[in-house]
């Protein structure tokens, strides 16, 4: 029987009509006509039944046309019906993608000073004032400019070309502060897939004199040794008779992980021990040969897993040992935990200042300051030192685009993978670190990450 459009309204509940264009017509309870493809697809053992579309939506002339489409793709072993979703998520993704290559710098600051606005630590009066009479002086011209546009190379000519023309290099250092919380919020929102101001390490570096950019091998070993002597003599190590125990084994236990991992602070105070792999067995239950732990990068908010080394291990066993006899979930809890909860020691004041006071006491006689982010940057320097590439380091330090080139060829536990693929340089660079050879050769060369 010829399909038409009159035999098509004739059809029973059930009932079905041969186009004889490889598909049927098959009427259903909701009134509806389901036309039906059925062909053996290349490499598949059965035919299955593929529903192109629905009589009337679908006239009987599109169906055919639909028909020899979906045959092409079966003889060459396409499942259709998977290439037709397939289609549509790619067409989707590319129209998600064109609209967010419209998004502007004005568009997500706006949205970051909103968040910002009714967030936890909102900005003061002040703050909101400086941010945005800087960013206008700086980016000004650039507001209504697609913010997937704003390319490192861009900033770095704006950088310096602000600091040459007259404009104060303080200022300039500003704006490349100012605007990194703004790219954080565009790349978590998917406008860019990473923040450009990540690849600007050698020009983003505080403008203070008075600020020390990297520590050398022997002040490492300096360091590492002030800390190990801590335990024993902690005057020494500059801690006040009033300063408990506790405050004193987590500042310097704190510091010692900053140093031989490179983590950003932020990162460390938040590790939970439920994501310290540290025995064998722990570790082989996520698929590991060897101890890893695992943080939450704080600029890009992606999983990214640390090999553990032996010196690491011993900090780390102590600090895990000592968190559960406070009943806490974070490797380094709050001294307040049975007042105000389980919490992690950023969230207190005795332990924190005191790591804080012990970070910026080897060099505080030359009115240098040991913080955070030079630890960090001791750990990127001395990996270079040893011969490390760029792309090496950052990718043992976290940055997005390395994190992410990691996981795109990664089979299986991409952290996994991450923390095998890591642990030689980690060694290494730990192994340098600890060496207290006086005579060994330092390099002037910094790598600043903020």
């Amino acid at each position: 029987m010829t399909i038409t459009e009159r035999s098509l309204k004739d059809l029973d509940v059930g009932q079905s009509l041969n186009s004889g264009f490889g598909f049927t017509a098959v009427k259903r309870s909701n009134g509806f006509v389901d036309w039906i493809f059925r062909k053996r697809i290349k490499g598949f053992h059965n035919a299955p039944s593929l529903v192109m579309g629905q009589y009337p939506d679908m006239p009987f002339e599109d169906a055919i046309i639909r028909a020899k489409e979906w045959r092409i793709l079966a003889n060459k072993g396409i499942h259709p019906k998977k290439h037709e979703k397939e289609t549509i998520r790619l067409e989707h993704e590319a129209q998600q993608e064109k609209d967010n290559n419209k998004i502007t710098l004005r568009e997500v600051w706006n949205d970051y000073e909103k968040r910002k606005a009714f967030g936890e630590k909102p900005n003061t009066d002040s703050t909101i004032k400086d941010r945005r009479y800087v960013l206008n002086a700086v980016y000004g011209d650039w507001m209504d400019k697609p913010i997937s546009e704003v390319t490192p190379r861009a900033l770095e000519e704006r950088h310096y070309q602000y600091s040459g023309q007259g404009g104060s290099r303080s200022t300039s250092q500003s704006a490349l502060r100012y605007i990194n919380p703004i790219f954080i919020r565009a790349v978590d929102l998917k406008y860019i897939p990473e923040n450009p101001r990540d690849f600007l390490t050698d020009i983003i570096k505080t403008s203070s004199e008075k600020n020390k950019d990297s520590l050398t091998l022997s002040e490492c070993h300096q360091l590492l040794t002030l800390i190990e002597q801590a335990e024993h003599f902690p005057e020494a190590a500059g801690f006040r008779s009033s300063e408990t125990t506790t405050a004193r084994q987590m500042a310097y236990d704190a510091i010692a992980l900053l140093l031989l991992t490179g983590i950003r602070k932020s990162e460390l105070l938040e590790l939970e021990i439920s994501k310290v792999y540290l025995s064998e067995i722990e570790s082989e239950k996520k698929g590991s040969k060897i101890p890893f732990f695992e943080i939450i990068t704080s600029k890009q908010r992606q999983p990214f897993a640390i090999p553990i080394t032996p010196p690491v291990a011993s900090v780390l066993g102590r600090r895990i040992r000592l968190a559960r006899e406070k009943n806490s979930k974070y490797v380094f809890p709050s001294l307040r935990a049975g007042i105000r909860g389980d919490m992690p020691m950023r969230n207190t004041r005795n332990a924190y200042s005191t790591l804080k006071r012990l970070m910026g006491k080897l060099h505080q006689n030359d009115g240098n300051r040991i913080s955070a982010n030079v630890l960090r940057t001791a750990f990127a320097s001395t990996a270079y030192s040893l011969g490390l590439t760029i792309q090496q380091i950052n990718m043992i330090t976290g940055h997005l685009g390395s994190i992410k080139e990691l996981n795109r060829v990664a089979t299986g536990n991409y952290l996994v993978v991450q923390a095998q693929a890591h642990l030689t340089m980690f060694e290494l660079i730990n192994s340098e670190m600890l060496d207290s050879r006086p005579d060994r050769s330092e390099t002037d060369d910094h790598i600043r990450d903020e």
